[in-house]
């Protein structure tokens, strides 16, 4: 996506980008073209697989999590 609102101000022209992730075995590719059609994508450029990484989706915090506040 680039958004291009209010020329000129800071931030006004730049690229969004983001990571999908889908479950074993599903088509990345083909669930990428879905949201594109959902929600009206002009364009978007499909990127390598680099490095396959955890996002730590379904961790359960551990009590460190604002702990420091009583409230």
């Amino acid at each position: 996506m680039i958004r291009d609102t209010q020329a000129g101000t800071a931030g006004s022209e730049y690229r969004l980008w983001t990571t999908l992730k889908v479950p074993q075995g599903y088509d990345a590719q083909k669930h990428c073209r879905w949201l594109g059609k959902t929600i009206g994508a002009e364009d978007y450029q499909w990127l390598p697989t680099l490095r396959v990484f955890a996002l730590g989706v379904g961790h359960v915090a551990q009590g460190w999590f604002g702990s420091g506040s009583d409230e």
